[in-house]
């Protein structure tokens, strides 16, 4: 009998635990009407359902990494490892008030998620409205999607040691839609669309960004690699900008990849470690099409640098070296040689810069191609010492 006892034991703690799922709702019908108060009862692993209603309750003065050294004011501090939160969908499940506080407090945020409480969150189908910053995210992984983020300063700030998946999100009337910092990496976004923004994304030091499948209209700019970030970005749409479509700067390294980039005042501006662009459109800008001031490596291959009334290409780098900008086989928008070099602004029309234009030969007529792999051009920088 003691062995049977035993044995039933041992099976019934060798069972899988399922994991909750809390359901939050205002009307009084689920387990709970505030969010907090789920995150507070829900155990590792559990699901909270945040149903269709305006959410404001607030966590006052959260310590967000535990030793007190910031303070945030959020509207949901998650504290407990790989917490799913679902809402009804991003038009019906809203965080924060419907209008931003004239003097909101420090860090006033929808959601505060860091690894000093959560190893992994998922946030889906829900918007937060009128905060500071919608979604603080440092927990060490992060899955984010159908997400909207409106009337505030970033729309997600990624600090996740990990990796972050940020995918079908619209950001409107932010500062920033997405701002990630040195100690992020593995950052991925995805088939999501920014509009009436300041700036799309903000790259400060992030290693392994991906973006694809992105829009961004109606823009201040687009998007902006900088401080030794490493980024790729496929298929992006940027159009109805002011400024500059993406920033490559402060010793990033970029690839971008059949992507569109139309108006504004520069297309590609570029003072970073390397630069690889291919299969992409490039027109209507302003000032520059292309601009670079850096010896970088950089590549276009098989794109069209369309002139919009400025320059195509403005090189005005003055270091020392012999520096060459590689500009083959890409389509102008003429057949004419002396029609590109007018176009473009280097070495030749100045001697006290270094940073000379190779674009010859170049595509007579409009040809769609198919982008190379960075490792079909890496020969090329390794001259440049990006290796």
């Amino acid at each position: 009998m003691r062995f049977a006892a035993t044995l039933m034991f041992l099976v019934l703690v060798s069972l899988p635990i399922h994991a909750a799922t809390w359901h939050v709702a205002k009307d009084g019908s689920g387990d709970f009407t505030v969010i907090q108060d789920a995150v507070d009862a829900a155990s590792p692993g559990d699901t909270i359902h945040i149903h269709a209603g305006r959410y404001e309750e607030m966590v006052e003065n959260f310590d967000m990494w535990g030793d007190g050294s910031y303070f945030a004011n959020p509207h949901v501090a998650v504290t407990k490892d790989d917490l799913t939160f679902i809402g009804d969908g991003a038009d019906v499940t809203l965080i924060g008030p419907e209008f931003r506080p004239a003097d909101p407090p420090s860090l006033y945020s929808g959601f505060c998620t860091t690894h000093a409480y959560a190893s992994g969150t998922v946030i889906r189908d829900l918007a937060v409205e009128s905060v500071n910053i919608g979604l603080m995210v440092a927990s060490s992984t992060a899955e984010i999607s159908g997400y909207r983020a409106t009337a505030m300063v970033e729309g997600i700030w990624v600090a996740t040691t990990g990796s972050c998946i940020i995918d079908d999100c619209v950001f409107t009337d932010c500062g920033d839609g997405v701002v990630s910092y040195s100690y992020a990496r593995n950052v991925t976004v995805r088939n999501s669309q920014f509009a009436d923004c300041g700036t799309a994304y903000v790259s400060l030091g992030t290693d392994e960004v991906l973006i694809e499948d992105c829009t961004a209209t109606d823009m201040h700019s687009g998007f902006n690699i900088q401080q030794g970030s490493s980024a790729t970005l496929r298929r992006v749409t940027l159009h109805g900008y002011v400024a500059t479509g993406i920033g490559v700067l402060s010793g990033a390294n970029v690839e971008i990849y059949d992507s569109s980039i139309v108006g504004g005042i520069a297309g590609i501006s570029s003072g970073g470690e390397s630069l690889l662009c291919e299969g992409t459109r490039v027109s209507g800008q302003s000032a520059a099409v292309v601009d670079f001031n850096s010896a970088g490596a950089t590549v276009f291959r098989d794109c069209e640098l369309i002139n919009g009334g400025g320059l195509t290409v403005y090189c005005l780098y003055n270091g020392s070296g012999d520096c060459h900008v590689e500009m083959t086989n890409n389509y102008w928008g003429t057949d004419s040689e002396a029609q590109i070099a007018e176009w473009i602004d280097d070495s030749i029309d100045d001697p006290d810069r270094c940073c000379t234009v190779d674009f010859i030969p170049f595509n007579d007529e409009s040809t769609p191609t198919e982008a190379k792999s960075w490792s079909s051009v890496k020969g090329l920088f390794k001259a440049g010492g990006d290796e």
